[in-house]
């Protein structure tokens, strides 16, 4: 009753340990529907992609909502730019089920994509921001490359001072060293043999000791040379030790060379047609500067002609008025003249008819003494 009471007993540690494996497995056990369920799913993302990709991600919206972004939807965040300029290198799968394996892309690879951008008015534009994003990321997995190249060779270097200081390594040792206690056993053999009388076996087991001492000794001085792999400048993997053409040929045709062939290929491509399209643009600037230099020019001639006419034109009316106002001049010392000379000339008159006789009144003028006289 006490032990009742007390609860059930504690189990072995063994017990206990085999129950908690059983708990994890329970756990991690999943219902078979559930797999069923994720495959499913996983066929559902496929046909959805490929959908995507033939007829875009927006063939489930409305007419009016289509004519809206109609043109437009290749700027969306879902679909692929670095495919859209023509190269992804995870749509590609070029290391699938390699260590250097970069995953899938999860965003849309469309054509009717490409079509659109191809066909908007601000394509240039659009184009320069993809290709340098796309150059950026190819830019980054030849780095990556590289620093693979540096890494083995610095690890090859590594492992040579090692074995110049301390010999071969362990795994070598061991099998040294059991292949030496194989030549002593059947040296032991051999001389057991040629003390019961058995010479030929006794020369048999001692030629096969000597075979394996022979390999013992392969094995120590293969130890002792020092390392001179290949490192792919391409890829940074070692090529295989042995026949260097085969190993050549063998490692050209592995999936990590060829994709990094292909993305340093592309990327050579890539930066001579940046190139060649700055280089286009820096000579539509310079044509487009150098007419805004001319038609600048020839403003300033319009205007240098624009000015000499007006100081020619000013000049002769300058000109013209210092003559009218010479005349004017002239004019009004003539009138003063004839103002001067006016008063004498009606005194002599008056002193003449005094002169004539006293008459009382002057003599009219020649017009009007004719008329008297008749």
């Amino acid at each position: 009753l006490k032990s009742a009471a007390a609860g059930p007993r504690p189990l072995p540690a063994q017990a206990r340990a085999c129950a908690g494996r059983r708990r994890r497995r329970r756990r991690g056990r999943r219902p078979q529907g559930c797999l069923v369920a994720r495959r499913s799913s996983a066929a559902m993302d496929d046909a959805r992609k490929l959908l995507d990709s033939l007829m875009g991600s927006h063939r489930n919206l409305d007419r009016s909502e289509v004519k809206k972004i109609k043109g437009q939807a290749f700027k969306e965040s879902n679909i692929c730019k670095h495919y859209l300029v023509g190269f992804c290198p995870k749509h590609e799968e070029l290391f699938h089920s390699t260590k250097r394996d970069l995953g899938s892309c999860s965003k849309v690879h469309s054509d009717a994509m490409k079509e659109e951008l191809q066909g908007h008015p601000d394509k240039d534009k659009y184009i320069a921001q993809y290709e340098e994003t796309l150059k950026r990321h190819l830019e980054e997995l030849v780095r990556s490359a590289d620093e693979w190249v540096a890494r083995e060779r610095r690890n090859i270097q590594d492992l040579n001072r090692a074995l110049s200081e301390t010999g071969p390594n362990e795994v070598a040792k061991a099998e040294i060293k059991k292949i030496q206690e194989q030549c002593s056993a059947l040296l032991k053999e051999a001389e057991d043999l040629a003390d019961v009388g058995n010479i030929e076996g006794s020369r048999a087991k001692t030629d096969m000791s000597d075979d394996l001492k022979k390999r013992a000794e392969e094995w120590e001085e293969k130890a002792k040379l020092a390392r001179h792999e290949d490192v792919c400048e391409v890829c940074g993997s070692r090529m295989e030790s042995g026949d260097a053409t085969y190993a050549r040929f063998r490692h050209s045709e592995g999936k990590i060379h060829l994709g990094y062939i292909k993305i340093r290929t592309f990327l050579v491509d890539l930066r001579k047609r940046m190139r060649e399209t700055e280089t286009a643009k820096e000579k539509e600037r310079e044509a487009r500067r150098a007419r805004g230099e001319r038609s600048r020019s020839r403003d300033a001639e319009r205007d240098r002609d624009r000015e000499r006419r007006r100081d020619r034109d000013g000049g002769q009316d300058r000109d013209g008025g210092r003559d009218g106002a010479r005349d004017r001049d002239r004019g009004r010392e003539s009138d003063g003249v004839s103002g001067r000379q006016g008063p004498p000339a009606a005194a002599t008159a008056v002193a003449m008819d005094g002169e004539g006789g006293g008459r009382g009144a002057a003599e009219p003028p020649p017009e009007q003494g004719g008329n008297r006289s008749r």
